[in-house]
């Protein structure tokens, strides 16, 4: 660990050593019957000595043009999440388990704008900080249009069904090979939460 910490490596390489060292010696783990205290300190003072980082945001332009290509490829679903995502401000997580049900179309004269319902308490669903039924105006100015298409995706299954025919894995794939295919730097969907 201080031989990687000295290379000027991030503290999750760290890390990742650990749990590998942990897999092939779980009696050393905290919960073992042995200790390795050591290595849990010089993880905890790497940890604060190294800076965060965080994902970089991206532009519209890009976004917009990782949405194209997948438009291009046929992958319209993942598009529209692609859009959804820079659009709503969301984490992947809770983008994925949207359900028909959770796209709520305007009412009358209350107003003109679709919502969306995070994380659905009806099925135990709840945030990374643990909230769950909150509620989310779509009135971002560069994806507005998309309440047309939310009528379209509402229509087209059962109210408890999923949004999305693909899981996350899938999804970061399609991001790279998009950003790969225009030349951008490679990028994880996670990046259009910081983005949106």
């Amino acid at each position: 660990l201080n031989r990687l910490f000295f290379d000027g490596h991030h503290c999750s390489r760290g890390e990742r050593f650990a749990a590998s060292f942990l897999f092939y010696y779980p009696n050393l783990g905290k919960r073992g019957t042995r200790s390795i205290a050591r290595m849990w300190r010089a993880l905890k003072g790497w940890r604060r000595r190294a800076p965060p980082r965080s994902r970089k945001p991206r532009s519209w332009p890009e976004v917009a043009g990782v949405a194209m290509y997948l438009i291009e490829r046929g992958e319209y679903m993942k598009a529209i999440w692609t859009l959804v995502a820079f659009g709503g401000y969301l984490r992947p997580s809770d983008l994925m388990k949207l359900r028909r049900q959770d796209l709520v179309p305007p009412v009358g004269s209350l107003s003109s704008k679709w919502c969306l319902v995070l994380n659905s308490e009806e099925y135990g669903d709840v945030s990374k900080t643990g909230i769950s039924d909150e509620s989310l105006i779509w009135d971002n100015v560069e994806t507005k249009f998309l309440g047309k298409v939310f009528e379209k995706m509402k229509e087209q299954g059962p109210p408890a069904s999923r949004l999305w025919d693909f899981d996350y894995p899938d999804m970061a794939e399609s991001c790279k090979a998009a950003a790969q295919a225009l030349g951008l730097d490679p990028f994880v969907p996670y990046q259009l939460r910081h983005s949106g």
